[in-house]
């Protein structure tokens, strides 16, 4: 859809919660009034803006949030990030998800700000991590371990971030012969596989490869945040910038992760 169609086909669609809505020639502006969320008693003034195929917006003058906050999901440039793919607008159907899906982000971040936490499992991580975690999770999905993954995020120990390198070692390779299938995939004779003869032992390779390079990933995004100079806006609870004795990332095994990934999937071609 040509980008001067985008805003057209928004201002079509408004939602009950946008208050005062003015149509301009480049942006709608309005205030959010939405029941169930702290602007349902003092409303946020918004403006947005088409971009690339799709619209953004932002608080329109900083009042009630902060001018940035990766963990509240604010840009540097104040617009909300929402997500990694955000829904394009091309027609009224796909204006109508579109602020389907704004309102569900205000209301994570209604939730967020009262908390200061934004709600798990309901956003993607920040900078590159965000496109592995997405990756991740769609190959968790089809192994059957979605529940095991959600839980991977909080779980230092876990055997999908097998940062002990007991299943995949630091250049990729698979480890310990003897290491059983995390899985307990099992042949004919319902034998546990070991890892290295299990079937799947390639997608779960991937997958703890990618949730190794997430993790580096995240902590290489909060370095270079902090080496920026940017400072914490004080409204999350677990917010890393506000975190003393922080660890850096490890740029080199980010790297032979990122290696090894390539050399997974060239072999499952």
């Amino acid at each position: 859809m040509p980008t001067d169609t985008i805003l057209p086909t928004l201002a079509s669609t408004l939602p009950a919660w946008l208050l005062f809505p003015v149509v301009g020639q480049d942006f709608i502006a309005g205030f959010v009034a939405l029941a169930g969320t702290r602007w349902a008693r003092k409303s946020l003034d918004i403006t947005i803006v088409s971009s690339r195929g799709t619209a953004t917006l932002r608080e329109t003058r900083p009042d009630q949030l902060p001018r940035w906050c990766p963990e509240l999901h604010l840009n540097n440039d104040r617009t909300f990030c929402l997500g990694l793919h955000p829904q394009p607008v091309t027609d009224e159907e796909t204006a109508c998800q579109w602020w389907a899906d704004v309102e569900i982000h205000l209301r994570l971040l209604s939730v967020a700000l009262g908390t200061g936490v934004w709600p798990q499992h309901s956003a993607l991580d920040h900078g590159e991590a965000g496109a592995l975690q997405w990756s991740a999770r769609r190959l968790a999905d089809r192994l059957g371990l979605a529940e095991d993954y959600a839980r991977a995020g909080s779980e230092q120990n876990s055997w999908i971030g097998d940062f002990r390198f007991e299943r995949v070692g630091r250049d990729g390779a698979l480890g310990d012969a003897l290491c059983p299938c995390p899985m307990r995939c099992a042949g004919n004779r319902k034998r546990a596989f070991s890892m290295r003869r299990c079937p799947r032992r390639r997608k779960m390779a991937r997958l703890i490869l990618l949730e190794r390079a997430r993790r580096i990933s995240l902590q290489a995004f909060w370095d270079a945040v902090g080496e920026a100079g940017q400072q914490c806006c004080g409204r999350m609870r677990d917010c890393p910038l506000g975190r003393e004795g922080a660890t850096s990332h490890d740029a080199e095994l980010l790297a032979m992760t990122y290696r090894a990934l390539r050399r997974i999937d060239v072999r499952g071609r």
